[in-house]
């Protein structure tokens, strides 16, 4: 089981992430686009956030979707819950490949 980092793909303008973590200790100069109204979170889509458990409340969505779910993406200042955001198929081959390495 890997996970890629988009950035490190020779294409990489090719793929548009599913989710952007880590977003509270990003760079002023890196921009995330959040949808007007985005759903699903208890933030302002400006990124003034409300109180929030870090690891599992979405900040806000962005377009383009993502390369995966082909919904909005996630923006996320810490971690995300991926039972909220990988599709059914991508958890289902996660505990199949969990199973056998056990």
């Amino acid at each position: 089981m890997l996970f890629v980092r988009i950035a490190t793909l020779k294409d990489a303008r090719r793929f548009s992430p599913d989710v952007h973590i880590f977003t509270r200790s990003k760079l002023p100069c890196d921009q995330i686009a959040l949808l007007e109204n985005s759903a699903d979170t208890g933030a302002s889509p400006r990124g003034g956030a409300t109180k929030e458990k870090a690891r599992d409340k979405a900040v806000g969505r962005t377009l383009p979707k993502g390369a995966t779910t082909k919904k909005p993406a996630g923006v996320y200042r810490v971690y995300y819950d991926m039972k909220k955001e990988w599709p059914a198929a991508s958890l289902k081959r996660r505990e199949a490949c969990l199973a056998k390495m056990k």
